[in-house]
């Protein structure tokens, strides 16, 4: 089962603060999480996506999105951007599938 995660509010917040930081992040949940009652699916490795929208929006007010099939625990590029970038506005995910093969269209469903 995927993990979902959803921050707005009034002010910006660095996504580390939300994705990598946290003891109990997104990112470390997906693989520990002791309070899984799917203990066949003990982890989400099976890709992620975040998105967020700028702070200050110009006219092409869509979302930025970054995506892989790799464990969110072990890209770099994400804990990377997630240290410089802010946003009032994140949503992101971490996946672990059930059947079929990983593919980076399954990452981005969400958005």
């Amino acid at each position: 089962m995927c993990r979902f995660l959803l921050y707005k509010g009034k002010d910006s917040i660095q996504l580390a603060h939300l994705l990598t930081r946290p003891a109990h992040s997104i990112i470390n949940q997906s693989f520990d999480c002791r309070l899984r009652i799917d203990t066949r699916r003990p982890i989400n490795g099976d890709g992620f996506g975040v998105g967020w929208y700028e702070s200050n929006p110009g006219p092409d007010n869509t979302p930025c999105i970054f995506a892989s099939v790799t464990p969110a625990w072990n890209n770099q590029n994400l804990a990377r951007l997630a240290e410089k970038i802010r946003s009032p506005l994140v949503f992101a995910h971490v996946r672990a599938s059930t059947s079929g093969t990983l593919s980076e269209n399954n990452c981005k469903c969400f958005y």
